[in-house]
């Protein structure tokens, strides 16, 4: 008769089981695998030594003391011919075109423009060598110089058509209207700037009478004259005349008359008023 312990088995002991019975063998590789080796390592890469690669050749030994040192050798370089520059201009004299912008301004005599336009125009002329001699100051004086033609032009022009008009008391014929400065004014000893206009414009007076002085006469004080002019007085003025109340007459004569020269009677309002028509019939 066996006994557990005659079979050899053990029932408290269940050895499980066995790995290798049935089983296949495993890839190494696998990570399933507990038997399979560890991954490899990636390598780190050591730090540059300080020293150098010892693995490097060693340099060339230095030359003997007192021996020269080999130098690389270079190829020469050739010599590039040499060309010349343009010559440099030297600077242009300005003292031309400053004398005429000098005498430009004062341009107020005409010998001094009659200077100044030839000396700009000159100046331009020169700078066609591509220097400058002053172009700007020789436009500016230029420039002045036109202003002051222009000016002179238009105040000639100004002077000639008011003088024009400006007459003497020996011009003065009956029944011209006429302007004259303080010709309205009793207290003025003289009248100046004798001009004769239209008489539908608004004038000043009008010559009534006209008397050739000789020399009895010429030598006679202002009541004298004015008395010897009032005894011409045509027919037309008469009643004007006679209206002292609106009208006054002035006894107009050169002064220091001479014989040969008129006394004039003007006929002009009282009230020193312009008159806007002809007085006389």
């Amino acid at each position: 008769m066996s006994t557990p312990y005659d079979s050899g088995h053990d029932p408290g002991h269940d050895p499980g089981p066995d790995p290798d019975a049935g089983n296949t063998p495993q890839d190494p590789n696998d990570p399933q695998n507990p038997y399979a080796p560890p991954p490899a390592a990636t390598p780190i890469p050591s730090p540059p030594s300080p020293y150098g690669d010892p693995t490097a050749p060693p340099p060339p030994p230095p030359p003997p003391y007192g021996q020269p040192v080999p130098q690389p050798v270079t190829q020469p370089v050739p010599a590039q011919p040499y060309l010349p520059g343009p010559p440099a201009r030297a600077e242009a004299g300005k003292g031309m075109a400053i004398t005429a912008l000098v005498l430009s301004i004062l341009g107020c005599s005409c010998i001094s423009l009659l200077a100044a336009i030839p000396l700009a125009i000159t100046v331009l002329v020169r700078g066609r060598d591509g220097r400058n001699h002053g172009k700007g100051m020789a436009i500016a004086a230029l420039v002045i110089s036109v202003i002051y033609i222009v000016g002179w032009a238009i105040g000639g022009a100004a002077v000639y058509y008011f003088a024009k008009d400006l007459k003497s008391v020996n011009d003065l014929e009956v029944g011209d209207c006429i302007n004259a400065d303080s010709l309205t004014d009793t207290n003025a000893d003289e009248v100046s700037a004798i001009r004769t206009v239209d008489c539908s414009d608004k004038h000043d007076g009008e010559v009534a009478s006209t008397v050739t002085l000789t020399s009895e006469t010429a030598n006679g004080d202002a009541s004298a004259l004015q008395a010897l002019c009032l005894s011409q007085i045509g027919d037309g003025y008469t009643a004007v005349v006679a209206d002292t109340q609106t009208y006054t007459v002035v006894a107009l004569a050169p002064v220091n008359p001479s014989p040969g020269d008129t006394d004039a009677c003007i006929v002009s309002r009282a009230d020193g008023s312009k008159l806007t028509g002809r007085l006389g019939s």
